[in-house]
């Protein structure tokens, strides 16, 4: 193992992170795996937001490598994932065409249509993260065998979740068996790691062999880097919830203040009514003095026989 490539790995930061964090602990190894194997395809089977896949292409484009990369994801969500709309694809299709276009592609179908795009034995890298039913994870890997080169690396994530239905894990044992160049870390919901068979003269590889001294430093490591970069996480979720906090409290300040302007509004509207009111009933009070001042006038007594009489007249001229 090459000391400086284990030290340049702390130096790697994520240019895009994004919910969900499941992989986040796992980045500074993904982008130190590509530079190390150097893959000429490289295939991630589920993808969601991107927090993995534009991990390993960041590290494809800082190390400018040749490697051509593909992520394969209906972009619909699954029962472990989770179900989501078309906003997760939206969000993630400009951004990696705006800087990894050139070399990657995302493959919008299931895996199991996707398998027949690929060469036999073509595949030096393989990401496997979808459906993680112990029934899925093993037709995913046996279906895509075929496609990988003798020394292919493939990456497990999940494999130290034990709810759910989340059979990755027992997969995961029948594989150790299968293939003694294997690897797991714990941190971040595990990702296991094997090779098909040994890559002679990529000495940065040994630490899969079981007997190797550099395995127990491996794993401590990358799980120490994969802590910054889960903090860095956290940071930018913290500050996302801080300005969406700032955001809702400028909506509520402008719904306040609309309606303390209505309040304000209909408050002059009652005023303006109370005033026309109090004219009304000033109006009133002045005719209804008027009208006493009348009836009790001389006038008024002296010609109240006559409007008896002009009222008896009206009934008669009625009949």
């Amino acid at each position: 193992m090459e000391l400086i490539d284990l030290i340049n790995a702390c130096r790697f930061k994520p240019d895009h992170l994004a919910f969900p964090d499941a992989w986040v602990g796992h980045i500074p190894f993904g982008a130190w795996l590509i530079k190390t194997l150097k893959p000429s395809i490289f295939v991630e089977l589920g993808t969601h937001s991107g927090n993995s896949y534009l991990a390993f292409c960041q590290a494809i484009h800082e190390a400018k490598l040749q490697t051509r990369s593909y992520a394969i994801d209906t972009w619909k969500g699954d029962e472990h994932a989770g179900f989501y709309g078309e906003d997760v694809y939206a969000n993630l299709k400009p951004y990696h065409d705006d800087h990894y276009g050139n070399f990657s592609n995302l493959m919008r179908m299931t895996f199991d249509e996707a398998v027949s795009y690929f060469a036999d034995q073509s595949i030096d890298l393989l990401h496997i993260d979808g459906l993680h039913t112990y029934d899925a994870v093993k037709h995913d890997f046996e279906t895509w065998l075929p496609k990988l080169s003798t020394t292919a690396v493939v990456l497990f994530h999940d494999t130290n979740v034990r709810e759910r239905e989340f059979g990755i894990w027992k997969f995961w044992l029948e594989l150790c068996k299968q293939y003694p160049l294997n690897f797991e870390f714990v941190h971040s919901h595990g990702l296991g790691v094997i090779q098909l068979s040994e890559a002679k003269g990529n000495k940065n590889l040994e630490w899969l062999n079981q007997d190797n001294e550099n395995r127990t430093l491996i794993k401590d490591y990358f799980s120490a880097l994969g802590e910054h970069v889960i903090n860095q996480y956290r940071k930018i979720e913290a500050n996302q919830l801080l300005n969406d906090t700032r955001l809702e409290n400028e909506r509520l300040n402008n719904e306040l203040n609309t309606l303390q302007a209505q309040i304000a509004e209909h408050g002059n509207s009652i005023q303006a009514l109370n005033s026309q009111l109090e004219s009304r009933d000033q109006q009133i009070q002045i005719l209804n003095r008027e009208i006493a001042l009348y009836t009790s006038s001389t006038s008024w007594r002296i010609t109240r026989p006559l409007r008896k009489i002009s009222k008896k007249f009206r009934g008669w001229k009625s009949a």
